[in-house]
C-alpha cells in the first residue's frame, strides 16, 4: 500500500520587528501565524536570523531559521534553515557560497516587482543553478506581477515557492504552500516538487490605496 503523505500549511516569507518598517514582535507574529492555523513559517528578516533564532528556541518544529539579504545590485536573496547570518552587501559570488556552505535552502523573492529590492530575470538565469525556487506568490506583490513570476518559473523550469511577506500580523499567511512535512533543507527540496500555493497578493486598487496612505 503505498504511504499517504501528510500536508502541512507553510508561509515561507515573514518578517517581525527585527526588520525594517516592522514593529510587530516575533513573538507577536507568531500568535498570528498559530491562529491562523499555519504548521510552520519561515522567519526572513532583512540581514539578521536574531528573531528567528528567539522564536525557534522554544519552537524549532514550527519555525525555519531564515533570513533575507540584501547583496550588491542584484536586489534580495533569501536563505532556509541558515545557521549563521551572512552580511549585507557582498558580491553574488560570495553570497551564494556563504549560503551553500550551510546547504541552505535558497530562493529569490518578489521578482518583477517594482516597490521591493529584485533580482531581475536576466540575472536569476544566470545562477539558476546555484538556487532551489523563485517567489511564485508573494503576499504584498501585485498580483498580475505573480502571475508573471509563475509564468517565468514554468518557462525557465526553476522551482517556485510561496510566502506573503508579511510586515504586519494581519497578512501572515496571506499566501503559502501546502506540501508534505519536511525538517530540514534536503528535505524540502524533495517535498517542495509536491507543493500547491495557496493565497494570493493584493490587487492593483488595494495596492494604489496604500500608496496613497504612505505619500
Amino acid at each position: 500500500m503505498e504511504e499517504t503523505l501528510q500536508y502541512i500549511k507553510a508561509d515561507f516569507h515573514v518578517h517581525t520587528s527585527f526588520s525594517r518598517r516592522v514593529t510587530a514582535s516575533p513573538e507577536e507574529m507568531y500568535k498570528a501565524a498559530r491562529e491562523k492555523g499555519l504548521e510552520k513559517i519561515a522567519v526572513t528578516d532583512h540581514n539578521t536570523i536574531k528573531g528567528a533564532l528567539r522564536l525557534a528556541e522554544n519552537d524549532p518544529d514550527f519555525i525555519i531559521v531564515g533570513e533575507e539579504i540584501t547583496w550588491d545590485a542584484r536586489g534580495e536573496i533569501i536563505g532556509l534553515f541558515m545557521k549563521e547570518a551572512i552580511p549585507e552587501g557582498k558580491s553574488a559570488a560570495y553570497t551564494l557560497n556563504a549560503l551553500h556552505e550551510q546547504n541552505a535552502f535558497v530562493f529569490i523573492p518578489h521578482p518583477f516587482a517594482p516597490f521591493h529590492f529584485f533580482c531581475p530575470p536576466g540575472n536569476i538565469l544566470k545562477i539558476a543553478d546555484s538556487i532551489d525556487a523563485v517567489e511564485i506568490q508573494n503576499g504584498r506583490n501585485f498580483r498580475i506581477l505573480n502571475a508573471c513570476a509563475s509564468a517565468f518559473c514554468s518557462m525557465a523550469k526553476i522551482q517556485g515557492i510561496c510566502g506573503s511577506d508579511a510586515h504586519l500580523q494581519k497578512n501572515v499567511g496571506r499566501a503559502g504552500m501546502l506540501l508534505p512535512d519536511f525538517s530540514t533543507a534536503d528535505e524540502l527540496r524533495e517535498s517542495i516538487k509536491k507543493a500547491r500555493p495557496f493565497g494570493s497578493g493584493q490587487s492593483l486598487l488595494s495596492s494604489l490605496k496604500l500608496l496613497k496612505k504612505v505619500f
